[in-house]
């Protein structure tokens, strides 16, 4: 016979092999009709009378036979055979006016979270041969962890990572069957794929994963079956946050045809009618010195089977926050057998990688064990849990990079920073935390950004300051360029920098506000414009004055530039603004759209209120205040910082702000007399909003930090230093519940006072959770300091 004609022959009439047996009037074997569905498998009752239909056929074993391609060997590949895996869902709600499936009782815990009840009632309650064991109720809910070397076969057949869903907070394991990640949508009475639930909500077709968590359900210990004429009760616990969430649902049972048709439960199956997989994983941490950033666990975990312990295809373990990759354990190294149907292993868990977890109960360990019948046909005949392992949270603290005083006061190389003689005296710098791909000079990491006042060019470090590129300012070859003598920059990660300079030569007024991009197609930047009025000699001319910008990356790493402006008519201002600068492609910028009065708010120690005519005027933004202070979505925190160096005082104010031209209100300060009660002699010089909460960092004992901090550069006449303070969340991160007292100081770093060297400005690296201090000395060559949160 012809090849083709032979793997025809196979494809029709041998894909299959399906042995049964007929039983009319007892006698034998009893099982549920088989008609009309993928194995020919129905309800033995009739839904609308309940009557019972006698059984007639039920299926032994289905497979595949693969042949050689000379012929010469024939492989058997069972797809079922022994127990049988079944999604009974369809005999569970499907069936008209029965409902065997229910959700009895919804509450909320004492640690809120969701507790949902549900019975399962055995859907034929007078036919013992269908006494099923191992029931599971496999709650499908949203993934949230990827464990990359674990592997399960797709909807297609095809390896894919596991994806789990944590949603259940009491599961008795894990299953990657009937999702429709793994299997095929069927409807009643198919058993063989995924049934939609009854109680399922309308997204959960879009519902991720392909490993949830399930609950066991039996009416006896014994081998864990599940009679007819029975219902048991599980509960649920939710782990949800606010608002809706989407579940699906599978029941799951094992079921292999009865030698005997006595009645009794266990006299009339053997164990093949139980999970030919691992029925239970359970694990005890032994020993555990895990840290966040290092140590190991010991955990022994005892696997049980129902049929032979001995043998296990595969086992593995994986932690992808303590270590890369899979660690392989071999089947036959267990230290010892608890019981006849357990085989226990030890296994240590290393944290190589330094990034455990201490939220949320800690990391998670996966384990997977394959049984030996499993094959790429069947469905995964895999067993799966997930274990936490708790890690200590230890408190940690700021330093400078390395802690040893190799990253202090680093001097920045050539190209040199050039300041000109008509320079503000007031530089600054930026940080690209992530930079966007436009913006990559050196790849995903952080770079540093610096103006040179008399070259009109940005030099960018990178973080390492080994490294620079140099990248074209305004395009003014010469003076009066409209970038020169800048006093403020700040960017974002798509590479947009808002800068703050004078206008022209000997002018020493800052009026001009730019936001640039050193990274469009054109290379150069992207917009400026000069803002108010300007008569040379007029003492009395309005004029539109910037102080400060901030990308307002408090912690949202988007497009938002912020400026900080005062209108001037020869005195005082009697009102300051925030202005989103942004993208305003239609000059000139509406004046009100994207501005925030700032109301005079003179706390103490520099002179007259919030002083825009003081030596120095920084400020920062957290853009996600809103959150914090529980209102509307367009409110921010602006915190400002005023400072005279010549008389080493300083002051600040913190203000809830908008950009719909609503009051802004103010909320917290700090004074000169406070800031010298904390630190003698020291000074505010710059501040910025470092985002917290992104790094989980615990401030006193076990509580994590939830908000964002604002970070204070403070100096005295020998040091400097870094101050966080929490204004928005006092307590419990300040353990006095002040909120004018620091939550975390830095260690001092002594200023070489030979060469008067200040610390001039700061800014933030939200990437690596690090604050790099500007400084410069009489000569005007600058130094580099990075701050390091370190566990």
């Amino acid at each position: 016979m012809p090849i083709r004609c032979l793997f025809k022959t196979s494809a029709m009439i041998l894909l299959l092999i399906v042995t049964m047996i007929g039983c009319s009037n007892g006698g034998g074997p009893i099982a549920p009709n088989l008609d009309d569905t993928d194995v020919a498998l129905t309800p033995s009752i009739d839904p609308k009378t309940n009557a019972s239909i006698e059984p007639d056929r039920f299926v032994l074993s289905l497979g595949i036979l693969n042949f050689s391609e000379d012929h010469s060997q024939v492989e058997v590949v069972p797809i079922r055979e022994a127990a049988f895996h079944l999604n009974v869902l369809g005999w569970l709600e499907q069936q008209p006016g029965l409902d065997f499936f229910q959700i009895v009782a919804v509450s909320w815990s004492d640690h809120d979270s969701l507790l949902v009840d549900i019975r399962i009632t055995h859907p034929f309650p007078y036919i013992s041969s269908l006494t099923c064991r191992d029931m599971r109720c496999i709650m499908i809910t949203p993934a949230s962890k990827i464990f990359p070397a674990t592997l399960t076969p797709d909807l297609h057949g095809y390896p894919s990572p596991i994806y789990a869903s944590r949603t259940i907070l009491n599961p008795d394991g894990y299953s990657s069957l009937w999702n429709r990640w793994t299997s095929e949508e069927v409807l009643h009475p198919m058993i063989f794929g995924y049934i939609r639930g009854k109680f399922a909500t309308p997204d959960e077709y879009f519902i991720e994963g392909n490993l949830h968590p399930f609950r066991e359900y039996h009416s006896d210990d014994l081998n864990r079956v599940f009679m007819p004429n029975q219902s048991v009760v599980r509960q649920f616990d939710f782990k949800v946050g606010p608002g809706p969430f989407s579940v699906a649902y599978s029941v799951d049972c094992s079921w292999d045809p009865p030698i005997d048709t006595t009645g009794d439960a266990w006299q009339d199956f053997t164990l093949s009618a139980n999970c030919p997989e691992p029925y239970q994983i359970s694990a005890t941490v032994t020993a555990n010195t895990l840290t966040k950033i290092g140590g190991s666990a010991t955990v022994q975990f005892d696997v049980f089977d129902w049929q032979d312990t001995s043998d296990f295809k595969h086992i593995q373990v994986e932690a992808p926050d303590l270590f890369f990759g899979k660690i392989d354990i071999d089947p036959n190294s267990h230290i010892m057998s608890p019981t006849l149907d357990s085989r226990r292993y030890e296994i240590v868990i290393p944290n190589a990688k330094g990034t455990a977890l201490t939220t949320n109960g800690g990391s998670d360990l996966l384990v997977a064990v394959e049984d030996a019948l499993n094959s790429v046909i069947n469905p995964d005949l895999t067993a799966y849990n997930i274990f936490k392992l708790p890690v200590m949270d230890q408190p940690g603290f700021w330093r400078d990079r390395d802690g040893d005083g190799s990253w202090v006061n680093t001097p920045l190389l050539p190209p040199y920073l050039t300041p000109s003689t008509l320079s503000t005296g007031q530089p600054d710098i930026a940080v690209f935390s992530y930079p966007k791909e436009a913006a990559q000079l050196f790849g995903p990491d952080p770079e540093l950004l610096m103006f040179d006042d008399a070259n009109t060019r940005f030099i960018a470090w990178n973080r390492t300051i080994n490294s620079t590129q140099i990248r074209a300012g305004y395009p003014q070859a010469q003076p009066p360029s409209w970038l020169l003598y800048p006093h403020a920059m700040d960017c974002n990660n798509p590479g947009w920098t808002g800068v703050a300079s004078t206008s022209s030569v000997g002018d020493g007024n800052y009026k001009i506000k730019h936001a640039i991009n050193m990274f469009t197609p054109f290379g150069l930047y992207g917009y400026s414009w000069s803002s108010g009025t300007w008569i040379p000699g007029d003492p009395n001319a309005f004029l539109e004055t910037i102080r400060d910008v901030t990308a307002g990356m408090g912690n949202v790493y988007g497009d938002p530039v912020y400026g900080l402006f005062a209108y001037e008519s020869g005195a005082l201002p009697t009102v300051g603004h925030v202005i989103n600068v942004s993208s305003p492609y239609v000059q000139p910028a509406s004046p009100n759209v994207f501005r925030a009065d700032i109301p005079l708010g003179n706390v103490g120690g520099v002179p007259g209120e919030i002083y825009y005519g003081s030596e120095r005027l920084k400020f920062g933004i957290d853009t996600e205040a809103s959150d914090i202070l529980q209102l509307p979505h367009n409110w921010y925190a602006v915190y400002i910082v005023e400072s005279n160096p010549t008389t080493a005082t300083s002051e600040m104010e913190g203000f809830k702000i908008n950009f719909s031209n609503l009051p802004s209100e103010f909320f917290w300060n700090l004074t000169d007399f406070g800031i010298k009660s904390e630190f003698p002699g020291g000074y505010a010089v710059d501040c910025e909003v470092v985002p917290a909460f992104t790094n989980n960092v615990t401030l006193i004992d076990i509580t994590t930090a939830k908000f964002n901090w604002l970070c204070v550069l403070m100096t005295d006449d020998i040091s400097y230093w870094l101050a966080f303070y929490d204004p928005l969340n006092p307590s419990p991160d300040n353990p006095t519940n002040d909120p004018l007292l620091p939550i975390y100081v830095t260690n001092s770093v002594p200023l070489d006072f030979a060469s008067s060297m200040k610390a001039v400005a700061m800014d933030v690296d939200h990437q690596y959770f690090e604050v790099f201090v500007l400084l410069r000395d009489a000569s005007d060559k600058y130094y580099l300091t990075p701050f390091e949160f370190y566990y």
